[in-house]
């Protein structure tokens, strides 16, 4: 829906609550004697109040109906013919039957990612951290990799507060982490050159790897790797 057709609709339903109200103090009015004006002496108090009966009435019912825009992300939805359609300002959500989601607009970075236990050449086992944040690059890729996700939120605000089946975080939390459990399979070899996390070499090096490794994969989602770090276990 255009931004124009959001602002006229969210005009209409405003007078449609304004003239509500009205009504209602009109009926009441006649039927209890004129109560009404006896309370309020003049039209402008009675005025003030209605207003501030819309003010908590559209502040209760908005978020019911329509889905804010906000910093960290951006409300998304599905046109007729399946494309996805970014709504900068913000959609009405009647009529869609929860079939909107919201996509970060940032970084991801997963709660848990598998670590890596390496036996090293001294010999010596070492469990290596890995700690890495994405980005969605391509919003029709990523939703339609996983048609679900259209009806998911943004965020889970904590690792066990919700679950991969409607949060955007976590189901991208479960993508990296099928592709780390292989990752630290295959690489292991590569992975135990790892060792000093305060070694920005080293740190260059791993990052190079995961972007090798990870951003080919990550594209089949629409997504691609913005910060690479490691870290060891003690």
């Amino acid at each position: 829906m255009p931004i124009i057709s959001q602002f006229l609709a969210y005009c209409a339903l405003s007078v449609l609550v304004i003239c509500a109200i009205i009504f209602i103090a009109i009926v009441l009015d006649r039927k209890k004697k004129y109560w009404v004006r006896d309370m309020w002496h003049t039209g402008r108090d009675l005025l003030a109040v209605l207003v501030c009966v819309l003010c908590v009435i559209t502040w209760v019912v908005t978020p019911l109906i329509y889905e804010f825009a906000k910093y960290e992300y951006i409300p998304v939805t599905l046109d007729k013919e399946g494309r996805i359609v970014l709504h900068p300002y913000g959609v009405f959500t009647l009529g869609l039957g929860g079939k909107y989601s919201n996509l970060p607009r940032g970084d991801i970075s997963p709660w848990r990612l598998p670590t890596v236990s390496l036996l090293t050449d001294n010999p010596k086992v070492r469990t290596l951290d890995h700690h890495v944040s994405v980005r969605v690059t391509n919003a029709q890729v990523f939703y339609g990799a996983d048609p679900s996700r259209i009806s998911m939120n943004e965020r889970s605000g904590g690792p066990t507060t919700t679950t991969t089946e409607n949060c955007i975080d976590r189901n991208v939390e479960l993508v990296l982490q099928r592709i780390f459990y292989d990752l630290n399979n295959t690489h292991s070899k590569d992975l135990a050159q790892f060792f000093n996390p305060l070694d920005a070499t080293q740190q260059d090096s791993y990052r190079k790897l995961m972007e090798e490794y990870l951003n080919p994969l990550l594209a089949q989602n629409g997504l691609v790797v913005t910060k690479a770090t490691f870290g060891i276990s003690q």
